[in-house]
């Protein structure tokens, strides 16, 4: 998976594949949320605020789980 680093208080990175969104958080953790959108990705990487964008329209709304393996 490749990760695109973002400009964002909380979120260090992205990448998205198939209908999986990966977000690697500043904290270093790396979660997996589905199902996401090719627009909901774009959605959220032109928004103004890529963290509040998450938080409003995927976080606490899509199944997720945390990867055990960050090294992706």
């Amino acid at each position: 998976m490749i990760m695109t680093k973002v400009q964002s208080i909380i979120i260090d990175a992205v990448g998205h594949e198939g209908d999986t969104l990966h977000v690697r958080f500043t904290s270093g953790d790396t979660y997996r949320y589905w199902p996401v959108s090719d627009k909901e990705y774009d959605d959220m990487l032109q928004a103004d605020s890529i963290g509040g964008h998450f938080t409003r329209t995927i976080k606490n709304q899509k199944e997720y789980e945390k990867e055990v393996n960050n090294e992706r």
